[in-house]
């Protein structure tokens, strides 16, 4: 390989590097406002996606389909969705392996509703007392 050669590979290869760190940003997911609730009803159509919680926490929650274990999807809140699930999670929160019914618009990923069993918190064990 000549240095001619070389230093052009070198050279694409490292246009190909500033196009991946100055396009990435730009691919990447945009958070979804939450358009309020007299804007959903009249334009969106409202769906429901039954699925098993694979994790929750006051941010999203991702459920996976129990159908296809390759499908998962991951909902942000509403606002008042939000203030639901911080006492939730605060009381124990859903664990991996519930089972939950999540409300959302069409076209986004927002959850409206949640409906839901979430586990019973586990009871910590005290430690065990050593004996001297």
């Amino acid at each position: 390989m000549t240095s001619i050669a070389r230093f052009r590979l070198v050279q694409a290869a490292a246009a190909a590097a500033l196009a991946c760190v100055f396009l990435a940003p730009s691919i990447a997911a945009v958070p979804q406002a939450y358009p309020g609730p007299a804007a959903q009803q009249s334009t969106n159509k409202i769906l429901k996606f039954k699925g098993i919680v694979v994790t929750a926490n006051i941010a999203a929650i991702i459920v996976r389909d129990p159908k296809n274990q390759r499908r998962q999807v991951g909902f942000s809140y509403s606002p008042p969705v939000r203030d639901k699930m911080l006492k939730i999670v605060n009381a124990g929160g859903f664990r991996y392996g519930d089972k939950v019914t999540v409300e959302y618009s069409s076209g986004t990923l927002v959850a409206l509703k949640i409906h839901g069993k979430p586990s019973k918190p586990k009871k910590q064990q005290p430690p065990p007392q050593q004996t001297q």
